[in-house]
């Protein structure tokens, strides 16, 4: 008997990793260069077009496309990060993510995308707007017509990514009741895991800060965990016994 709970125990361990904390990635860009443990750098004229500086990701290329790649892929996860740009006038800046990204090559590739559209070049109002591209086709998810700051101010952006339900928002950093914008979708048809992917268009002065990504454990992963603590516990009882 005690030679089959440790084999359970044992079978659990090999499916969770050994325990049950969930994989994290994060990069506060504090020491002044793009960790390349975390980050892929690719595509064509995207290359090099982000520096870090002063303890943050900066992106201050103007009308270009810079794209940051996880070298980690994610399929369920929750994601956190702090942007600040230009959000007024003729020149503000466009800003988002990618993620469940399947190639490196982002005008042909599948993925879905968040996107901060600010007000700008005559555009009467802001928008958040979310959606996927699929074999180089665009379909929207949901969009919110939330307000942007009126400066430059540092806002967070989080996403919890499950199967195929999203949750968005993004609030001000040091107030996060001041909910700018938000969204709560389903995508019956949704993309499996890939990379996630941070850009930026017109930028004059963006920044990204504080990036972290936490992997969600599979259902079945938490099962087989959970079977394996029961016979850990089993296993002790009997000993003691």
């Amino acid at each position: 008997m005690k030679q089959l709970i440790f084999l359970m125990v044992l079978v659990s361990m090999l499916f969770t990793g050994g325990h049950a904390q969930a994989s994290v990635i994060f990069d506060d860009f504090n020491d002044g260069i793009v960790d390349t443990n975390i980050w892929d750098n690719v595509g064509n004229f995207r290359e090099g077009d982000f520096g870090s500086e002063t303890g943050v990701l900066k992106a201050s290329t103007w009308q270009s496309n810079p794209y940051f790649y996880t070298k980690d892929t994610f399929k369920d996860f929750i994601l956190q990060y702090d942007v600040n740009f230009y959000t007024h006038g003729m020149h503000s800046d466009w800003n988002g993510f990618d993620f469940r990204v399947d190639g490196n090559n982002i005008n042909e590739t599948n993925r879905y995308n968040v996107s901060l559209y600010p007000q700008c070049f005559g555009s009467a109002y802001h928008r958040i707007r979310f959606g996927k591209y699929v074999n180089g086709t665009w379909t929207q998810l949901a969009v919110d017509y939330g307000t942007f700051p009126s400066v430059q101010t540092w806002m967070t952006v989080k996403l919890a990514a499950e199967g195929d339900h999203y949750q968005f928002s993004l609030f001000e950093r040091d107030n996060p009741l001041n909910i700018i914008g938000s969204f709560d979708v389903y995508d019956s048809s949704h993309l499996s895991g890939g990379t996630i992917g941070l850009w930026n268009y017109r930028a004059t002065e963006s920044y990204f800060d504080n990036f972290s990504a936490s992997v969600v454990p599979e259902p079945s992963s938490m099962l087989l965990l959970g079977t394996g603590l029961l016979g850990l516990l089993g296993f002790r009882k009997k000993k003691k016994v």
